[in-house]
């Protein structure tokens, strides 16, 4: 499901179950993996792109729309 929507980000729900809760992480942590790379192989420009950029000694995150 499609839980939010903006004009810059979406954010999806899976729900899912498993035997044990060790079982349940390592689901949820593949199915955002799977989720992810179907993202990046099929839609490449879908995920945004974050640079590091030391200026100073202080390291700042920049955000790159291509």
């Amino acid at each position: 499901h499609v839980t939010k929507a903006t004009d810059k980000t979406v954010e999806l729900r899976a729900l899912m179950s498993a035997a044990n809760s060790s079982d349940l992480w390592e689901l949820r942590c593949q199915v955002r993996e799977r989720l992810i790379d179907f993202i990046r192989i099929n839609y490449p420009g879908g995920l945004p792109k974050v640079r590091m950029e030391v200026d100073g000694g202080a390291p700042v995150a920049v955000a790159v729309q291509e």
